[in-house]
């Protein structure tokens, strides 16, 4: 048994009894019992050693025999591009000019007359042959002149318009008396997004995340327009007395060799998004996409060299996707730079399913202290499918996770001082297949030592409603 709390008088806000805890703490696998103070875990035991920091302020919690984990960890998927997923046409940035035509052409007989067709994806490289904004504007014109249409590239950078969206867009920098539009006001002036249906779909991905048990999520690979408009929409919430359910950790997406000082300013700005909500979210790595399919996400050695010294300077955190193996051994070799140049405290992060050698890995001095995980995707085809067991699946939903956000100190096990995040159901995860496990719905769901998600309340509720509503 382990209690842990200091000899000062100090009493639990909330302690959990009677639970089948799990806490991947390797120096004390199982308890039956955990309080938490101000949002932290202030001691992991039986129950019989909580009764000195219970007072009559404390909340006693039964947990009924429930199986209870560290809050779980989303980091192999994007949850803004999921908030976004239907609100435009989505091209593979590996097609080619033509194919991407013949994808906005079919996209664009479906929506109504006179709305904005939106498209995502495309790589800048099919429109190298066209130098001017006419001669870009041209080949959508060819598909569509009386209604809107804006191409954002998969860097979140490079815009392509139609020439009715072009001066749609004049006319309104005019009116505004704007010489330079940012990306968020052409996206505005066009009416991309509806504010209120945005909103409702944060709702409706918190909800599903909080039913799949998760409390923290990483963010990748979404463009940095789609990431202000998230953050805004959160920041409302927040001002209407709604905060943030989870945890976010935010990244920068790069595909392309950047200049060091636009990639400092762009960082920079992207710190801005989150307000007073640091402590909650933050936007602390670069998330780069390097190599793949034609190398359309090139990077030389000095290239990436130059690109992560310059972020890592500023004690930015680095999470490369290496999809080729030539990738892979230059993301080795600038980590390993890195560490040798004094940057220890960095979480540098190697993502991809190609895999070194050990005698590769010896030419490494600093090997052993750079995260590696498997490519990035989607939570339900990455994480189980990478898992050859179920405690595989739950270190890559905790411990696994919390190192590759760099919050092992403060996420991924069930410990004194770490933030109080648990995710409980009424099964046994170890008797569970794979299958049933990514199937699984949370049965209750705590952030910061604060009940967020009870299925057995959300249950009563909703039968209250039914039952009031057939009355009347």
């Amino acid at each position: 048994m382990s209690i842990n709390v200091s000899n000062e008088a100090v009493s639990a806000d909330t302690v959990f009894i009677n639970g089948n805890i799990y806490t991947q703490d390797t120096n004390l696998p199982r308890a039956s019992s955990v309080a938490c103070k101000d949002g932290r875990i202030l001691a992991v035991g039986k129950e019989e050693g909580m009764t000195g920091i219970i007072n009559d302020t404390t909340s006693v919690i039964d947990l009924d025999g429930k199986y209870v984990f560290p809050g779980f960890i989303d980091a192999h998927s994007s949850t803004i591009l999921e908030v976004f997923r239907n609100t435009y046409l989505e091209v593979d940035p590996i097609w080619d000019l033509d194919t991407v035509l013949g994808e906005i052409t079919n996209y664009c007989d479906t929506i109504s007359d006179g709305e904005t067709a939106f498209i995502y994806g495309f790589h800048e490289s099919i429109l190298k042959d066209y130098v001017t904004h006419e001669e870009k504007s041209k080949l959508l014109d060819e598909i569509e002149t009386d209604c809107p249409i804006i191409a954002l590239g998969i860097d979140g950078i490079h815009i392509w318009l139609n020439s009715i969206a072009t001066e749609i867009v004049k006319t309104t920098c005019e009116d505004a008396d704007i010489q330079v539009p940012s990306l968020l006001f052409i996206l505005e002036a066009l009416m991309v997004f509806d504010t209120d249906e945005l909103r409702d779909k944060i709702e409706e991905e918190e909800e599903r995340l909080t039913d799949k048990g998760i409390t923290t999520i990483f963010n990748y690979a979404s463009p940095i327009c789609f990431d202000k408009l998230y953050c805004n929409a959160i920041l409302e919430r927040v001002g209407d007395s709604c905060p943030p359910k989870k945890g976010f950790y935010g990244s920068l997406y790069i595909n392309c060799p950047l200049d060091t000082d636009v990639l400092l300013s762009i960082l920079e700005y992207q710190n801005t998004f989150t307000g007073d909500l640091n402590d909650l979210m933050n936007y602390n790595f670069i998330k780069i996409e390097a190599g793949g399919p034609e190398s359309l996400s090139f990077f030389s050695q000095d290239e990436l060299n130059k690109l992560c010294l310059s972020v890592a300077d500023k004690g930015y955190n680095i999470h490369i996707d290496a999809l080729d193996k030539e990738t892979l051994i230059k993301t080795y070799t600038v980590f390993d730079t890195l560490r040798s140049k004094g940057y220890l405290k960095n979480t540098l992060v190697i993502a991809s399913d190609i895999k070194l050698t050990q005698e590769e890995l010896m030419k490494y001095r600093y090997a052993d202290t750079f995260c590696t995980t498997f490519s990035s995707d989607t939570l339900n085809n990455s994480v189980f499918s990478h898992s050859a067991n179920i405690k595989q699946a739950i270190d890559h939903l905790t411990c696994n996770a919390a190192a590759i956000i760099g919050e092992s100190n403060n996420l991924g096990s069930i410990e004194k001082g770490k933030i109080a995040n648990f995710t409980v159901f009424t099964e046994n995860l170890f008797d569970c297949t794979l299958k049933t496990f990514s199937r699984l719905h949370a049965e209750m769901v705590i952030t910061g030592g604060q009940v967020i998600y009870d299925a057995e309340e959300e249950n009563m509720n909703e039968m209250f409603n039914l039952l009031i509503n057939m009355q009347m």
